[in-house]
């Protein structure tokens, strides 16, 4: 669906969100995982329980990672990597149901293996490789370095870049991180389109530098009120991306 009235320039680049967009990222996977920790460390904590007092913390860490003063997005001093975040969460739970001794690296350790394993949905492979005949593909993804680059390598994917916030020290939506995309390649923003599943993340972000973007709403889901931006496009399904691209390229 077409949201406002795209740029007409020729794209030179696509940039993709990771988790969500092009990788299974659903709430039951992470339930999943916290059932595996309980069972594996041999915690009488029931999973959902745990789940529930882990997300608190780490809902507060995702809320103070950017500040929006201003008007525009202010980063803290001091960068906070997703495992050194979520090492944290765990530590605080633990803490919270009096079982401090449960080692919080070892709980991650197991979040980490899952991310590493995550599948991507059935249209990204086919999709990627049809667009990589006429654009650059580039990854630009909150995600520690590590996972995200194995989450890709394991699922046999190429990028022409790939552009993480634990690389750049910043998270989406901060213009900064799609700016180092756009200065790789040595393109303006009107060459280019993000595509991505979060309205805050992945709309935001690019459209508050010009780059017009996709919003990939596989649930089929209204668009939230309360954005300054709209994503340009509207897609259920990767494989529309490569129509979008032949009518603005063509």
């Amino acid at each position: 669906m077409l949201i406002q009235k795209p740029s007409e320039k020729p794209l030179k680049a696509i940039f993709f969100d990771a988790y969500g967009t092009l990788f299974h990222y659903e709430p039951e996977k992470l339930s999943q995982t916290f059932s595996l920790i309980v069972a594996q460390l041999g915690l009488n904590i029931a999973p959902e329980t745990l789940l529930d007092r882990w997300r608190i913390y780490e809902k507060q860490f995702r809320e103070t990672r950017l500040l929006f003063t201003g008007g525009i997005w202010v980063a803290p001093d001091e960068f906070t990597s997703y495992k050194k975040a979520w090492i944290s969460c765990f530590k605080r739970a633990y803490e919270y149901f009096g079982q401090s001794e449960v080692s919080s690296e070892a709980s991650v350790n197991f979040m980490l293996e899952d991310l590493n394993k995550r599948e991507i949905f059935s249209d990204v492979r086919q999709t990627l490789k049809d667009l990589s005949n006429t654009v650059s593909l580039c990854v630009i993804s909150n995600a520690d370095s590590d996972f995200l680059s194995k989450s890709i390598e394991n699922n046999g994917l190429i990028f022409d870049k790939i552009i993480c916030s634990e690389d750049e020290r910043v998270y989406k939506p901060h213009p900064s991180i799609f700016q180092s995309a756009l200065d790789y390649f040595g393109i303006d923003a009107a060459s280019s389109v993000y595509v991505g599943d979060s309205p805050l993340e992945d709309i935001q972000g690019p459209q508050s530098l010009g780059i017009n973007a996709i919003w990939v709403n596989r649930n089929g889901t209204d668009w939230p009120d309360g954005f300054q931006y709209e994503p340009v496009y509207e897609v259920s399904n990767l494989k529309e991306i490569i129509k979008i691209v032949d009518s603005i390229n063509n």
